[in-house]
């Protein structure tokens, strides 16, 4: 018997009149009884919902990927600044450590641009050698991170069509 049906047979519908300790027993015990009878169904909405939740995170992190190639400047930028401190953050320490690098890293768009601050050579130096990191960095997580997207709404709809057929 399929879950729908045997929810219809098993639980009555409640009185409009009931009072909302009565309505919360009332659901508590529908839960229950779900759990008792379907086991495996709990584990799946948990693996549904952990789905859901990176596909989400991961469109909020592949919104600035896009935003980067975006024709609007200002998101542009936002994007830009976000993905750098992002870097900063996640890959390369030497920078962390530097705040005149930092500074100048938030500054540079590319590698010709770094001729134009006033630092001493060694400082372009180590930013010549990272601005060709960065982009790569950009490159190889978006597309892992694209990857990973379109693996979760995989999973989702796997896991929506098992939820799918213990009903």
């Amino acid at each position: 018997m399929g879950m729908k049906k045997w929810l219809t047979n098993t639980f009555t519908p409640m009185r409009e009149e009931s009072s909302e300790k009565e309505e919360i027993i009332y659901l508590d015990e529908i839960a229950e009884k779900i759990k008792e009878k379907y086991p495996k169904l709990e584990s799946k909405e948990r693996n549904f919902l952990s789905f859901y939740y990176n596909l989400k995170e991961l469109q909020i992190r592949l919104q600035n990927y896009d935003d980067l190639n975006s024709k609007n400047k200002d998101k542009k930028t936002v994007a830009s600044l976000v993905l750098k401190q992002k870097w900063i953050n996640k890959v390369d320490s030497v920078l962390k450590g530097n705040q005149k690098l930092v500074d100048a890293f938030f500054v540079i768009g590319s590698i010709k641009e770094i001729n134009k601050l006033d630092l001493n050579e060694n400082l372009k130096n180590i930013l010549r050698e990272k601005i060709p990191k960065y982009y790569k960095w950009i490159e190889t997580s978006e597309k892992e991170y694209r990857k990973n997207y379109l693996l979760n709404k995989q999973k989702i709809k796997e896991v929506e069509k098992e939820i799918e057929n213990d009903l």
